[in-house]
């Protein structure tokens, strides 16, 4: 087990509309929430401002939906970057790290991004690694499999001692939260996620260099944060249920 030693961090984060203008302190981990079923008026101010290789891998899609979502996530993307960044969100250049985890050119700010089904969450971050992770809570899901993939023995065994009622639950909870922590660290695959034993650690801890903070993005999501820290992260957090970045 990687995090041996951990501290609990207290209570759950509140979801706060956001600001007209947005500051990141050099202590801040800031996260968004949106919704990706967007409206045509969202949906067109999204495309303006994404690059032509954006746009290129949006009409791969097979699924119109599926190009609708990643057409909405990459230009709210843009558009939150930008308010960082202080630039124009369709100037902004991104760059791939020696694993393939996104970054931006030319600043100290990181970012990382997740969505699933209709829901987008965005970390971001002044000089210091973020992972973020939300998944649809899917009961039709093959968790057998995959949880023999993920989970540890220690961590299978309680598992699979759970009520079979609770436990769709307990495997998104725990996937989420291995899932950010490899989005965090950027080591992709290489990284052994069998030895974060997430199912038996605090709800919330840090473990000296990497803090881990669960989240509930929405009714049937599930969500984790992972900040590369030292002590207990200062977190603010932008969204509603209803929430929608415009794109203008």
């Amino acid at each position: 087990m990687i995090a041996a030693e951990v501290t609990p961090l207290p209570v759950a984060i509140p979801w706060d509309v956001p600001p007209p203008e947005v500051r990141l302190a050099a202590d801040e981990t800031h996260l968004w929430r949106a919704r990706l079923d967007v409206p045509e008026a969202v949906l067109h101010g999204a495309w303006r401002v994404l690059s032509d290789d954006e746009r290129v891998l949006a009409c791969r899609f097979r699924f119109d939906h599926d190009r609708r979502r990643y057409i909405a996530a990459h230009g709210i993307l843009r558009m939150i970057l930008g308010r960082y960044a202080c630039s124009d969100p369709r100037n902004l250049r991104f760059h791939a790290g020696r694993y393939g985890k996104p970054g931006l050119k030319d600043t100290p700010v990181r970012f990382n991004i997740s969505h699933s089904g209709d829901m987008m969450l965005c970390a971001v971050a002044h000089g210091r690694e973020v992972g973020v992770d939300v998944e649809r809570v899917r009961m039709e899901f093959e968790f057998e499999g995959t949880a023999r993939r993920i989970f540890s023995l220690r961590e299978l065994a309680v598992w699979s001692a759970l009520p079979e009622a609770e436990k769709p639950m307990a495997f998104f909870r725990s996937w989420v939260r291995k899932e950010a922590q490899v989005k965090a660290r950027g080591g992709g695959l290489t990284l052994p996620v069998t030895e974060w034993e997430e199912l038996l650690l605090p709800e919330r801890y840090c473990d000296g260099r990497w803090s881990l903070q669960p989240l509930d993005p929405a009714p049937g999501y599930v969500g984790a944060l992972v900040v590369e820290c030292q002590d207990l992260p200062l977190i603010r957090a932008f969204g509603s249920s209803d929430l929608t970045i415009s794109c203008k």
